[in-house]
Protein backbone atom coordinates (compact mmCIF):
# COMPACT_ATOMS: atom_id res chain seq x y z
CA UNK A 1 0.00 0.00 0.00
CA UNK A 2 1.34 3.42 -0.95
CA UNK A 3 2.01 5.90 1.82
CA UNK A 4 -0.75 8.50 2.03
CA UNK A 5 0.24 12.10 2.51
CA UNK A 6 -2.06 14.90 3.62
CA UNK A 7 -1.65 17.97 1.43
CA UNK A 8 -3.46 21.28 1.69
CA UNK A 9 -5.31 22.16 -1.50
CA UNK A 10 -7.03 25.46 -2.33
CA UNK A 11 -10.77 25.00 -2.00
CA UNK A 12 -11.34 26.61 -5.43
CA UNK A 13 -9.17 23.91 -7.02
CA UNK A 14 -11.42 21.07 -5.80
CA UNK A 15 -13.98 19.74 -8.28
CA UNK A 16 -17.07 17.74 -7.29
CA UNK A 17 -17.50 14.18 -8.55
CA UNK A 18 -20.00 14.62 -11.38
CA UNK A 19 -21.82 11.37 -10.63
CA UNK A 20 -21.91 11.65 -6.84
CA UNK A 21 -25.01 9.76 -5.69
CA UNK A 22 -25.23 11.39 -2.27
CA UNK A 23 -27.02 14.65 -1.70
CA UNK A 24 -26.52 16.93 1.30
CA UNK A 25 -29.31 19.21 2.49
CA UNK A 26 -28.59 22.78 3.57
CA UNK A 27 -29.36 21.70 7.13
CA UNK A 28 -26.83 18.88 6.94
CA UNK A 29 -24.18 21.21 5.50
CA UNK A 30 -24.78 23.59 8.44
CA UNK A 31 -24.44 20.64 10.84
CA UNK A 32 -21.14 19.63 9.25
CA UNK A 33 -19.98 23.27 9.50
CA UNK A 34 -20.92 23.29 13.20
CA UNK A 35 -18.90 20.12 13.70
CA UNK A 36 -15.88 21.57 11.89
CA UNK A 37 -16.16 24.73 13.97
CA UNK A 38 -16.36 22.70 17.20
CA UNK A 39 -13.78 19.98 16.49
CA UNK A 40 -11.70 21.22 13.56
CA UNK A 41 -11.33 19.72 10.10
CA UNK A 42 -10.44 16.22 11.30
CA UNK A 43 -11.30 14.15 8.21
CA UNK A 44 -9.34 14.93 5.03
CA UNK A 45 -11.10 15.17 1.67
CA UNK A 46 -10.19 12.33 -0.69
CA UNK A 47 -9.32 13.49 -4.20
CA UNK A 48 -7.89 12.05 -7.41
CA UNK A 49 -4.99 13.37 -9.48
CA UNK A 50 -7.23 15.98 -11.14
CA UNK A 51 -8.50 17.33 -7.77
CA UNK A 52 -11.88 15.64 -8.24
CA UNK A 53 -13.53 14.92 -4.89
CA UNK A 54 -14.05 11.22 -4.25
CA UNK A 55 -15.14 11.59 -0.62
CA UNK A 56 -15.93 14.76 1.30
CA UNK A 57 -18.44 16.74 -0.78
CA UNK A 58 -20.37 17.73 2.35
CA UNK A 59 -17.20 18.76 4.18
CA UNK A 60 -16.13 20.91 1.23
CA UNK A 61 -19.54 22.62 1.10
CA UNK A 62 -19.38 23.23 4.86
CA UNK A 63 -15.84 24.60 4.56
CA UNK A 64 -17.10 27.09 1.98
CA UNK A 65 -19.72 28.27 4.50
CA UNK A 66 -16.89 28.81 6.97
CA UNK A 67 -14.81 30.68 4.37
CA UNK A 68 -11.90 28.24 4.63
CA UNK A 69 -9.35 28.73 1.84
CA UNK A 70 -7.45 25.42 1.94
CA UNK A 71 -8.48 21.95 3.00
CA UNK A 72 -6.51 18.90 4.05
CA UNK A 73 -6.71 16.32 1.26
CA UNK A 74 -5.41 12.83 0.56
CA UNK A 75 -4.72 12.18 -3.10
CA UNK A 76 -5.73 8.72 -4.41
CA UNK A 77 -4.07 8.41 -7.80
CA UNK A 78 -3.81 4.65 -8.31
CA UNK A 79 -7.53 4.01 -8.96
CA UNK A 80 -9.07 3.33 -12.34
CA UNK A 81 -12.29 5.13 -13.33
CA UNK A 82 -14.32 2.04 -12.41
CA UNK A 83 -12.59 1.79 -9.04
CA UNK A 84 -13.26 5.47 -8.33
CA UNK A 85 -16.95 5.05 -9.14
CA UNK A 86 -17.19 1.94 -6.94
CA UNK A 87 -15.35 3.71 -4.10
CA UNK A 88 -17.61 6.77 -4.22
CA UNK A 89 -20.71 4.56 -3.98
CA UNK A 90 -19.23 2.35 -1.25
CA UNK A 91 -18.07 5.33 0.80
CA UNK A 92 -21.57 6.80 0.76
CA UNK A 93 -23.46 3.56 1.39
CA UNK A 94 -21.28 1.88 4.01
CA UNK A 95 -21.88 4.56 6.63
CA UNK A 96 -25.61 3.96 6.30
CA UNK A 97 -25.09 0.28 7.16
CA UNK A 98 -23.50 1.03 10.54
CA UNK A 99 -25.44 0.41 13.72
CA UNK A 100 -25.81 2.54 16.83
CA UNK A 101 -24.81 1.67 20.37
CA UNK A 102 -28.17 2.49 21.93
CA UNK A 103 -26.78 2.12 25.44
CA UNK A 104 -24.07 4.64 24.65
CA UNK A 105 -20.54 4.86 26.01
CA UNK A 106 -20.19 4.34 29.74
CA UNK A 107 -23.46 2.42 30.03
CA UNK A 108 -23.81 -1.31 30.14
CA UNK A 109 -21.33 -3.93 31.38
CA UNK A 110 -18.44 -3.30 28.96
CA UNK A 111 -18.56 0.50 29.17
CA UNK A 112 -19.02 0.80 32.93
CA UNK A 113 -15.42 1.95 33.46
CA UNK A 114 -15.58 4.64 30.78
CA UNK A 115 -16.78 8.14 31.48
CA UNK A 116 -19.32 9.83 29.28
CA UNK A 117 -17.80 12.00 26.50
CA UNK A 118 -18.32 15.78 26.60
CA UNK A 119 -21.61 17.02 25.17
CA UNK A 120 -21.63 17.64 21.43
CA UNK A 121 -23.07 20.77 19.85
CA UNK A 122 -26.81 20.27 19.36
CA UNK A 123 -26.47 20.14 15.56
CA UNK A 124 -24.14 17.11 15.64
CA UNK A 125 -25.91 14.97 18.24
CA UNK A 126 -27.05 11.65 16.91
CA UNK A 127 -30.79 11.08 16.64
CA UNK A 128 -32.31 8.87 19.34
CA UNK A 129 -33.48 6.37 16.74
CA UNK A 130 -31.70 6.79 13.39
CA UNK A 131 -34.05 4.36 11.60
CA UNK A 132 -37.12 6.37 12.58
CA UNK A 133 -35.39 9.61 11.55
CA UNK A 134 -34.46 8.14 8.17
CA UNK A 135 -37.99 6.84 7.58
CA UNK A 136 -39.46 10.21 8.60
CA UNK A 137 -37.15 11.98 6.14
CA UNK A 138 -38.13 9.57 3.37
CA UNK A 139 -41.83 10.20 4.02
CA UNK A 140 -41.17 13.94 3.70
CA UNK A 141 -39.57 13.25 0.33
CA UNK A 142 -35.95 13.80 1.36
CA UNK A 143 -33.51 11.30 -0.10
CA UNK A 144 -30.80 10.35 2.37
CA UNK A 145 -28.86 8.62 -0.36
CA UNK A 146 -29.64 7.64 -3.89
CA UNK A 147 -30.29 3.93 -4.38
CA UNK A 148 -27.45 1.70 -5.47
CA UNK A 149 -27.25 1.36 -9.28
Amino acid sequence: MAKQVIEHVAIEALRPWARNARTDSKKQIRQIADSIRAFGFTNPVLIDGANTILAGHGRVAAAKLLDLRELPCVRLEAMTSDQKRAYVIADNKLALNAGWDEEGPGRGAEGAAHRRPPAQPRSVRRPRNPSKELNRARRRGAAACAPMP
